[in-house]
């Protein structure tokens, strides 16, 4: 029987493990657009389509964090934000956040959460 840090490690090497698991990417103008005009907290407190919990912004803040893409690099915030939209169900930022978990990044490494979370995005 194969167990969590077994199932993990083969996830991990079927696929490019030094990259961002992520796929977002800003052109250099919106990112620009971004440090000037837009903080953290006012890209959450500003939801055009209203409401409140906005897993698509807090899973772009984890990818802004996570690249250091128009903020410095920080994993432990990434894994906040991706946290946040993970558990609203926000398959890719299950799937990045189990990533993380496997790797030790933000957070100490941990494969039964790793295949949790991995688990959960896989089943979408």
């Amino acid at each position: 029987m194969i167990n969590s840090k077994e199932r993990v490690q083969a996830a991990l090497s079927s696929r490019q493990a030094d990259r961002c698991p992520m796929q977002l990417s800003f052109t250099p103008e919106f990112a620009g657009k971004l440090r000037q005009d837009i903080g953290e907290h006012s890209l959450l407190t500003h939801n055009p389509h209203g409401g409140g919990n906005d897993h698509f912004l807090e899973r772009t803040l984890g990818a802004m964090f996570y690249k250091g893409q128009s903020v410095s690099q920080d994993y432990k915030k990434a894994v906040h934000w991706f946290t946040k939209a993970a558990e609203q169900n926000h398959v890719i930022a299950q799937s990045n956040l189990g990533l993380m978990y496997a790797k030790g990044q933000g957070v100490n490494q941990d494969y039964e959460v790793a295949a949790k979370w991995l688990k959960m995005s896989a089943e979408k």
